[in-house]
């Protein structure tokens, strides 16, 4: 009897030594001459630190815990006089030593510091036992948010998940910010919620009195089905487009059966990096009832907050396994963009960013009905044979436009790769820049542009085009919206980064539905370069607008089968501008001779202009409150205009530096402006169609030349940059000439 008793007192002593660890070992130090008294309250996790159990407060001097210098006494509270207290009888030899204190506290099995230190004072006494000096425990903190990501409704209850670190559980609130107060150390801290998937992220470093911030997790509603009698073995890495998915985060891949995310298989288990054996890899037990059924794969992306469908499957089979540590099976994600590509020239861009970006890789699929692919500043083209790529151009940048030129049309030509975030900033220099649209999605343009504006001046696709006016803050133009795959060139006044919008619902708006009557033009496909004309249509000499189907064309030298633009009505904005027609011009070959044709709804007939112009790629002609002016008419034109086709418009030196000459000849009965008064006015316009410099003329008599010498100055008496310059008279019928100032 005496034997077993022995045995089982030490079974008890060997039990409590493993559950309860023993408390620090504190002695004060000897030999010393002097002391003080301190009366203390002190708390921990905003609550009274007492003296129960193992619980310890001590007083140390300098060396730490080596030179504890009292063992703290606990008075338990004698009310209404006091509340309990730590009385500290703290030793020393050397007045002015900082005293620091710590505590012990048997439930966390932790020590910590606390906030306030005293000076040591031979005989002094601090606080009392009604007035004690108050401490407490010096915590760090860990700070996040958590979020629930549900598949099938309804939602769990985000007030309910529990969040661990070591030995303090706490729930966050209704919008799932938590706060963990913690003592210095590294803690695992995990998420949890009955129904969804846990989350640890480990290795979490605390540091009392500061906070760790962003410790976030998103729970899944992924929860692997019971009652299964078969399983095997996948060991797999995933790539989310080029990006490798390691297991970091609340990042998660799950296996699921024919039954979609009610009918969960596996949830995988990363596994880390053991270099040189193998990268980090994910191992699932997938488990099931039947051979033969598909497994497929999801992904969840924290950074992206997405969920993501694998491409790859495999087949059920029990006690198989796929894949091994140094040979893993692939799991990739991606989607299509897919591509219409016509004979010559397609502006495109690409909202995919493909795992292999060189262009042999990406255009591979073309083989020889592609022939040149140019960005902004490189180009190279393919021949075949060999079958190589040749110039500067290598690799498809996220973020640019791409011209291509295509000798044979290929529908569909399709590129996977991994969606690009269309939050992504591009970022956009002064003057003109090749984007990409990253959305998915159909925006207006001045959704889309939002964030440049009023840096923006113009953006133009293929065929289309629009400029931004401030004030009043308006887009004019044909180009009212932005869809994915099409290549834009945008040009900024002052540099800015560009960031498209969230998705918002956008309903594209509907075509005009054209009567039999008016005639067939379509604007020609292939087209590399444009340009932007803004002009008022006169028509038996009152103003052309849009009534009924009114139509006006421009047409390159190959007449009504080489329509270049048709003509988009801007409703009047008094008192901006008055209706006026608006064109994107399209070609290939700068000097063009453009001219233009109307369609007459109330006659039925297509009429011709007198006016011409020459293209000229990214110029603009014309503006909302200076527009250029196309007549046309029944009657012939020496009935209309007789004495404007005899005006010369010239300019010498040109190209000019540091100025020129402009000499012009008028009939004397066409030198009046249209309200009577005797003056002509000469004005000169930069490549975006803005005024730069007016000159007003006194009408000289019959027959004779006027003539002003331009310094290359604007009004304001400021020189304008090097380039290109046009210049015209406010009469009609006056040409439009071009010069070039060189600096």
């Amino acid at each position: 009897m005496t034997k077993n008793r022995i045995i089982t007192i030490i079974i008890i002593v060997l039990i409590s030594t493993v559950l309860f660890s023993d408390p620090p070992n504190w002695q004060p130090i000897t030999g010393t001459q002097y002391s003080m008294v301190v009366f203390a309250q002190i708390l921990l996790f905003n609550q009274p630190f007492e003296g129960i159990g193992d619980n310890m407060a001590g007083a140390f001097g300098p060396g730490g815990e080596t030179d504890c210098r009292s063992v703290g006494f606990w008075e338990e509270a004698n009310p209404p006089y006091w509340d309990g207290y730590w009385y500290f009888t703290i030793v020393g030899n050397t007045n002015g030593e900082v005293i620091s204190f710590k505590i012990y506290d048997e439930a966390t099995d932790l020590i910590y510091d606390c906030n306030v230190t005293v000076t040591f004072e031979d005989n002094a006494t601090i606080g009392s036992p009604t007035d004690p000096l108050n401490l407490s425990a010096m915590l760090g903190e860990i700070t996040g948010n958590v979020s629930l990501i549900t598949t099938i409704p309804p939602a769990g209850n985000i007030e309910q998940i529990e969040i661990n670190a070591g030995y303090i559980t706490v729930n966050p609130d209704a919008n799932g910010d938590y706060l963990i107060e913690i003592a210095e150390d590294t803690y695992n801290v995990t998420a949890s919620l009955n129904g969804y998937t846990t989350v640890t992220i480990p290795d979490v470093s605390v540091v009392a009195n500061q906070t760790t911030e962003d410790i976030d997790f998103s729970l899944i509603d992924w929860v692997l089905i019971g009652g299964t009698q078969y399983s095997m073995v996948v060991m797999a890495t995933v790539n989310i487009g080029s990006e490798f998915l390691e297991g970091v985060g609340s990042n998660q891949v799950a296996a699921f059966g024919p039954g979609g995310y009610s009918d969960c298989r596996s949830l995988g288990l990363w596994q880390e990096p053991n270099p040189p054996y193998w990268d980090g890899y994910w191992y699932f037990t997938v488990v099931g009832d039947t051979n033969g059924v598909t497994i497929e794969f999801q992904i969840f992306d924290e950074e992206t907050q997405t969920i993501y469908e694998c491409a790859q499957t495999i087949t059920f089979q029990d006690n198989d396994t796929i894949g091994s540590p140094e040979d893993p099976f692939e799991l990739t994600i991606g989607i299509d963009q897919e591509f219409s590509l016509g004979i010559d020239w397609n502006w495109i861009s690409f909202n995919v960013h493909p795992e292999y970006t060189e262009i042999e890789s990406v255009f591979a699929a073309l083989g020889n009905n592609i022939f040149q692919i140019k960005n902004q500043t490189q180009s190279s083209i393919y021949y075949d044979p060999p079958g190589t790529w040749v110039g500067d151009l290598y690799n498809i940048t996220d973020g640019e436009a791409y011209l291509i030129k295509m000798n044979n049309a290929v529908d569909p030509f399709i590129v996977s790769g991994m969606p690009i975030d269309p939050l992504t900033p591009i970022d956009l220099t002064e003057d003109w820049n090749w984007i990409a649209y990253y959305p998915q999605f159909i925006l207006p343009i001045d959704v889309a542009l939002e964030s440049i504006i009023p840096n923006v001046y113009q953006i133009k696709n293929q065929t289309q085009s629009a400029i931004y006016y401030d004030p009043p803050g308006t887009w004019v133009g044909d180009l009212t919206q932005m869809e994915p795959n099409i290549g834009y060139k945008i040009n900024m006044t002052n540099a800015d980064q560009l960031i498209y919008p969230e998705p918002v619902e956008f309903i594209p708006p509907k075509s005009v539905e054209l009567r039999e009557d008016p005639p067939d033009w379509e604007v020609i496909t292939g087209t590399q370069y444009n340009m932007i004309l803004m002009a008022q249509v006169e028509f038996n000499l009152e103003l052309f607008d849009n009534t009924d189907d009114n139509m006006v064309g421009a047409f390159g030298p190959g007449g009504e089968q080489d329509c270049r633009s048709i003509g988009v009505w801007q409703e009047p904005n008094p008192p901006h501008w008055d209706g006026w027609w608006y064109f994107t011009i399209v070609g290939n070959d700068n000097g063009d001779t453009i001219s233009f044709k109307i369609y007459d709804s109330e006659t039925e007939a297509i009429y011709d202009c007198y006016e011409t112009i020459l293209f000229e790629n990214n110029v603009t002609i014309g503006s909302p409150t200076d527009l250029f002016e196309l007549t046309c008419g029944e009657t012939a034109i020496e009935d209309i205009l007789p004495v404007n086709k005899k005006i010369t418009l010239s300019n010498y030196p040109n190209p000019f530096k540091p100025s020129t000459t402009i000499s012009f000849s008028v009939p004397q009965n066409a030198m009046s402006n249209s309200d009577g008064s005797p003056f002509v006015t000469l004005k000169i316009f930069n490549i975006k169609g803005q005024k730069v410099k007016e000159f007003l003329i006194v009408s000289p008599s019959h027959g004779h030349t006027l003539s002003v010498t331009w310094d290359g100055r604007n009004d304001d008496n400021q020189p304008v940059g090097s380039g290109i310059y046009f210049y015209k008279l406010n009469l009609k019928n006056s040409p439009i000439k071009k010069m070039i100032l060189m600096k």
